[in-house]
């Protein structure tokens, strides 16, 4: 994935990749993402929805703070502030750490593992939305984000494309045999 997609997921999404620069060590993240620009709406998609439950509980502080939500008096406004706060800090531990997101067999393969403090089923939560995702990254081009027509097939390395950016991978491939054929002759 170039440059710019990788770090916009990671500004949007900072609580997900929060190991993106860290030591091979620790995390593969430090390789960035390892797929197609074409799956960049769909990592964003799947990411969006990761963050769903910790971006309302901050809309609904926000409004509450701002006084777009009215409250009968300032102890029941103080009260709302209280419980919102710590469902927020609640909702960021429900988020997990993305440690892994890569190409494999054709498909989006996106690893995570859970916060400490993590609640009761979120991580099987977690799990259930990047399955989904990743089956629907089996209909959607790599390169391209294309829908119609996409394939998932490939000589060594399986790849889901659409059939114009097959043709074109297909295509540069061939060169790249042709000019390993002529060096080889001389």
């Amino acid at each position: 994935m170039r440059k710019e997609l990788d770090e916009k997921l990671c500004a949007t999404y900072p609580l997900l990749f929060v190991d993106r620069y860290e030591d091979m060590t620790k995390t593969a993240m430090c390789w960035g993402f390892d797929c197609g620009d074409g799956w960049y709406p769909l990592i964003n998609a799947l990411c969006e929805r990761l963050y769903a439950r910790y971006n309302y509980t901050k809309s609904r502080l926000q409004h509450t703070e701002d006084g777009t939500f009215r409250y009968k008096d300032e102890a029941a406004k103080q009260w709302a502030l209280t419980k919102l706060q710590e469902e927020l800090e609640q909702e960021e531990k429900d988020i997990p750490i993305v440690f892994q997101v890569k190409e494999k067999f054709g498909g989006l393969h996106f690893y995570t593992h859970p916060r400490e403090g993590c609640s009761e089923g979120t991580r099987e939560r977690a799990q259930q939305i990047v399955f989904i995702y990743e089956c629907i990254s089996y209909h959607v081009c790599e390169e391209c984000s294309i829908m119609e027509g996409v394939t998932t097939e490939g000589n060594g390395w399986i790849k889901t494309l659409c059939p114009s950016c097959r043709a074109e991978r297909d295509k540069r491939r061939q060169k790249l045999v042709q000019e390993k054929e002529i060096f080889e002759l001389e």
